[in-house]
Order: structure tokens, then C-alpha cells, then sequence
């Protein structure tokens, strides 16, 4: 099952540059890491307003930057929208798509306003793995799982 739509919504959009001294002395907020941390939601529903609604899966991706030169937070989130299909998506169907071409699609963003947020403040663009730590995948079927 293929998405029919999608749309982009960001929640954050920020980048602190550093200069001169500033970049020596830095040190990473109390208990935070430094470098790339990635965190992800995944969320399964109907659109709204129709009683019968079409099929929504949502995917969210916050990304912090800690490094002596700058500091970028960046959150989005992707909603795809299934018009062949009539209420919720069977988790089975929304973790597959989650983990192939959702996610997929939706780091591109990142990965763009990543680059866009660093190449602002006179910054090379920051590379990230292409392939996500297993346990934040894994836990796609957690979130979209039924509660029980």
C-alpha cells in the first residue's frame, strides 16, 4: 500500500552559531551528548471531519546538534495520506510503510534543513548515518501498536 499524499509540518527550526572564544569554551548542556541525537514518533489515524475518514501516518523526527561550533534542534513531522484506504492503517501495514519509504522520505527533510540551518551561519553541511539506530526503528511498532 502506497501513500497517495503527503504533507510537512515543523515544530522547530533553530541554530546557534559560535565564535572565537565562545567555541573553546563551550561544553554541551548538563546531560545532553555531544553530536547528532535522533528521537522518532510514529502515529496512526483517520483524517478529520469524515465520518469513514482516510487512512493518516503521521512520522515525527527530532534532531539536536551538539557541537562546539553550533547548535542546531530541528522537529518535523511527515503525514502521509492513503486515499485507497477507508479508516485506520492495520499495524502491520503502517510499521512496514514506517520503516521503508516513511522514514526514508522523512529524513530527507531533516537531512535538508540540517544543511540549510548550517550552510545560514557560514557552516558546511553536517552529515548523519543513512541508517537509524535498530532500537529507534523497532520502536515504530510499540508506538502504533494497540494499547492495551
Amino acid at each position: 500500500m502506497g501513500a497517495t499524499g503527503a504533507s510537512l509540518r515543523w515544530y522547530q527550526r533553530s541554530v546557534e552559531r559560535r565564535f572565537d572564544e565562545d567555541v573553546s569554551m563551550w561544553e554541551p548542556p548538563s546531560g545532553e551528548e555531544t553530536g547528532i541525537v535522533i528521537g522518532a514518533m510514529v502515529h496512526s489515524g483517520t483524517s478529520e471531519g469524515v465520518i469513514d475518514g482516510t487512512a493518516l501516518l503521521s512520522i515525527r523526527l527530532h534532531l539536536v546538534l551538539q557541537e562546539p561550533e553550533c547548535s542546531v534542534d530541528l522537529d518535523c513531522a511527515v503525514t502521509f495520506e492513503f486515499g485507497e484506504c477507508i479508516g485506520e492503517l492495520a499495524v502491520a501495514e503502517a510499521v512496514e510503510f514506517a520503516r521503508t519509504e516513511g522514514l526514508q522520505y522523512t529524513l530527507g527533510y531533516l537531512r535538508g534543513g540540517l544543511a540549510d540551518a548550517r550552510r545560514s551561519v557560514g557552516l558546511n553541511a553536517a552529515m548523519f548515518p543513512s541508517v537509524l539506530p535498530a532500537e529507534l526503528v523497532e520502536g515504530f511498532e510499540r508506538s502504533l501498536s494497540p494499547k492495551a
